[in-house]
């Protein structure tokens, strides 16, 4: 038998399972309340959403069997070229991969000047104007260069800021710095876009500082809040699973540790669960999958 159609069988007949064993494990929420009509036979939105919902969580990226489904078809849905990896995506297109299991979106080239011009349109209708350029994950020098056909997103940001600096606008560009760093493997999460807490934190400090010199603002005078002392650092180890690693399985991302960085002084903050209520605040919160390191 051809090897394609023996490889076609085994995945329809995997996504069978895992599509059975989904409904199975959750078979208590197929009961009454999933009608979409009420007794008058008239549309009931209430009851419409409140089914949507069961879906979501029957079918969603936080069930076991769709996890596992997730992971079966990155694994089947790549393609490698040299050090790094094409992985499927539907919304992407396709998701890269390098040889440090890092991943990134792609980003194609784009004409950034429309982009730029309301930027410079807004800077003459105000005072004490600056554009604050962050950084992102394609680190020149560091990232696989064969990353870069795939993501052009310091190219466009070039052209973002020569526009910017050709019309006398005040740019800082945090790249500069942040490029420079000799910890270029935890700048960012490896499964996600995002800089790490450790790296935002050292961004608020060079925000703060160019502020100041920019506008003679006399932000954090004493440096007490840019002093990381002053804060309580936990760490969480093999925790965090970014919102790439959610479109490839933890199987292919793994998970990155995680930082939490608290104020020992007096301040006021509030943490919510989106996903339970926007209301709701939570006090404290249990990282049951997280082994905590102080």
């Amino acid at each position: 038998m051809d090897k394609n159609k023996v490889f076609a069988v085994m995945f329809i007949f995997i996504t069978f399972l895992i599509s059975i064993g989904s409904a199975i494990s959750n078979a208590s929420y197929f009961n009454s309340d999933s009608k979409l009509y009420n007794e008058n036979n008239s549309h009931d939105i209430n009851r419409f959403i409140s089914w949507h919902e069961k879906l979501d969580f029957i079918f969603g990226e936080n069930n076991i069997f769709s996890k596992q489904f997730i992971e079966i078809w990155s694994f089947l849905n790549r393609s490698n070229t040299s050090n790094i990896s094409l992985i499927e995506d539907v919304q992407y297109g396709n998701l890269i991969q390098d040889e440090n299991k890092s991943l990134y979106f792609p980003e194609p080239k784009k004409d950034i000047k429309p982009y730029a011009q309301k930027a410079v349109s807004l800077a003459d209708k105000t005072t004490n104007f600056i554009y604050i350029q962050a950084p992102n994950k394609v680190i020149p020098g560091f990232t696989n260069s064969l990353v870069l056909n795939y993501n052009h997103a310091n190219e466009n940001a070039d052209e973002f800021l020569k526009t910017l600096n050709q019309n006398n606008i005040k740019t800082f560009d945090l790249r500069e710095k942040l490029f420079e760093q000799e910890n270029k493997d935890s700048l960012f999460y490896k499964s996600d876009h995002h800089w790490t807490t450790e790296t935002a934190f050292w961004a608020f400090g060079e925000i703060i500082q160019k502020l100041d010199e920019s506008f003679d603002l006399s932000l954090d005078t004493n440096n007490y809040y840019r002093d990381i002392n002053n804060y309580k650092i936990t760490k969480y180890n093999d925790c965090y699973l970014g919102s790439l690693g959610r479109r490839t399985g933890a199987s292919v991302s793994g998970l990155d540790d995680y930082t939490f960085i608290e104020p020992n002084f007096d301040t006021d903050y509030r943490l919510y669960n989106m996903l339970q209520s926007k209301d709701d605040v939570i006090k404290s919160r249990k990282l049951s999958r997280c082994n905590q390191n102080k």
